[in-house]
């Protein structure tokens, strides 16, 4: 299986090829090749960035992260959805990882998400904390008004993260929400 792919402007492509238990990542403008043993992948993790953006990231015994996104950069401003061989490529990496190593962590989730949902849970927090500041200094108005925003704020953080966090999976059973066309 093959996946040639710009990531970015100026990289140049970048070719993936899994075949006989290794991933060979050729970067074609630089000329740098990496061949990864399937059996040396310690983490498979899935992520939905955007609605129709994903993106696998490889965590290996050795060396950096290997992140491979699902489209691809065409020109400032344009990218080509390569939806079809992306799922290909991740159902086969998930399947020749595990069956070179059943220890190897599969996981999903969407870190965009994760990390909003802190945020809003943060901006709760530091509203409370500012409202019991104001009450604590004798403020003679505190904004009792901005109170409405608390179960707000609460509410869709937590979904956030409940919704974002990494969630283990099993190489057979791909949560479809984060494969082009799920």
């Amino acid at each position: 299986m093959e996946y040639l792919i710009n990531t970015q402007a100026g990289s140049g492509p970048v070719r993936h090829t899994l075949a006989d238990g290794y991933l060979t990542v050729e970067w074609e403008k630089s000329g740098r090749r990496e061949s990864v043993p399937l059996a040396g992948v310690t983490k498979l993790q899935l992520t939905r960035e955007f609605q129709g953006i994903f993106r696998l990231k490889i965590a290996r015994n050795h060396g950096k992260t290997l992140s491979i996104p699902s489209r691809h950069f065409v020109a400032m401003g344009r990218f080509e959805d390569r939806g079809d061989e992306y799922g290909e490529l991740v159902r086969q990496l998930h399947a020749g990882c595990h069956a070179a190593n059943p220890d190897v962590v599969l996981v999903s989730g969407s870190t965009l998400m994760y990390w909003m949902g802190w945020l809003f849970v943060a901006l709760g927090t530091v509203l409370v904390a500012g409202m019991a500041f104001g009450w604590m200094i004798g403020m003679d108005n505190p904004p009792w008004r901005s109170l409405w925003m608390l179960p707000i704020l609460y509410a869709v953080g937590t979904s956030f993260v409940v919704q974002g966090r990494t969630k283990r999976h099993e190489a057979d059973a791909i949560p479809p929400k984060f494969l082009p066309g799920g």
